[in-house]
């Protein structure tokens, strides 16, 4: 909502002085930052309550805030005149009510209260946060890095570990505690996963439906990311990971699991590096030029190339080319896209090692995006 559209801006600032002002007469007084004599409550100098005593010293323990200059408290009484709102703490009848509102909060974890909020969250991510910066610098450091293995066919997991071993597991190992994970689904069968690919630092693990196996009628089987009564933590991390946990056992039956965590790269992507409405469609056709070579485009439009060289789209193709110089060939996609189960069949070194290169490229836009 822009300034300029008045109307709304004005009514809501309106009604905010009514709160505030009660049955001010409308003249343009002002007060400066003192205790109303009758209530005891502070106001400053355009006449709003501010915190009690009490509430200040718990909030603000350690904090001078410098009394406002004339020329900040003119420009602050210009800008409430420009919207048409005048104040005065003398007439404010919720100044009273506002100075009961006092009391003592509990201690704040830190000296400020950024520092406070900042605290308190940091101790409910973990251990799933220090669990994220330990793997995301282990990625950058190059030590995930494997090549991929031979990819057999059976149905559940099959772990593949960094020496070679193939061996058949009920889940991931409990202490591979974050995963790099990706499902693919054939859209034409069945809205359930066909395969997944899960990558730790030190093993690769493939999920094969029972259903594609053909040791199973029906398509309908969720994965399974934990041990039975697992409680070693695990942090699974995915691009679009909603769309894969859906499909995870764990999180659709055993609701409660609050061992198992979830964070999404393309979320990430969006926080530092994402495109809002408006510019996509300027980046498409800029993106679309640099394709082209079309340098009469490119001059004409070059104020958009700090925004192509900033930003990227949100699909895993373009934020992996963004951040780590990938190029995904997502040809093998069709397959699920279009295809059936029975083709993935016919094809399945070829769907599963697509499905892992997805997985690897997912880590490395992990290892960039987190930090950033």
């Amino acid at each position: 909502m822009r300034w300029g559209q008045g109307g709304v801006v004005r009514r809501v600032l309106r009604q905010s002085q009514r709160r505030i002002a009660g049955s001010a007469s409308g003249k343009r007084q002002y007060t400066t930052d003192t205790a109303n004599a009758s209530t005891g409550q502070r106001t400053n100098a355009v006449g709003i309550p501010m915190l009690g005593p009490l509430l200040r010293q718990s909030v603000f323990p350690s904090t001078h805030f410098p009394s406002a200059t004339a020329t900040q408290q003119r420009i602050s009484q210009q800008h409430l005149l420009d919207q048409g709102i005048t104040a005065t703490a003398s007439s404010s009848s919720s100044g009273a009510e506002a100075s009961a509102v006092d009391f003592t909060l509990p201690a704040l974890q830190g000296q400020t209260i950024d520092e406070h909020f900042h605290r308190i969250g940091r101790a409910e991510a973990e251990p799933f946060l220090s669990l994220a910066e330990q793997a995301s610098r282990e990625i950058r450091q190059g030590l995930w890095d494997m090549e991929q293995p031979s990819w057999e066919m059976h149905p559940g997991w099959t772990r593949y570990g960094r020496q070679g071993s193939v061996t058949r597991v009920c889940a991931p190992d409990a202490s591979d505690h974050v995963l790099v994970f990706d499902v693919e689904v054939t859209m034409r069968d069945s809205p359930y996963a066909t395969l997944a690919v899960a990558q730790s630092r030190d093993a690769w693990y493939l999920w094969v439906s029972p259903y594609l196996c053909d040791t199973s009628q029906h398509a309908r089987h969720l994965i399974p990311l934990m041990h039975s009564g697992q409680r070693a933590p695990r942090l699974v991390v995915g691009h679009n990971v909603a769309f894969d946990r859906a499909r995870v056992l764990d999180a659709r039956v055993q609701r409660k699991c609050s061992a198992l965590a979830f964070v999404d790269t393309m979320s990430l992507h969006v926080a530092c590096g994402g495109l809002s409405t408006g510019q996509r469609a300027p980046w498409r056709q800029y993106a679309r030029a640099v394709a082209q070579d079309d340098t009469a485009y490119l001059s004409a439009h070059d104020d958009v190339r700090v925004l192509f060289d900033a930003s990227a789209l949100n699909s895993l193709r373009d934020v992996a080319a963004h951040y780590c110089g990938i190029t995904l060939d997502k040809t093998a996609r069709d397959v699920f896209v279009s295809g059936s189960v029975a083709e993935v069949r016919e094809g399945f070194a070829q769907a599963a090692g697509y499905c892992a290169r997805d997985v690897s490229a997912t880590a490395q836009v992990f290892g960039r995006v987190f930090e950033a």
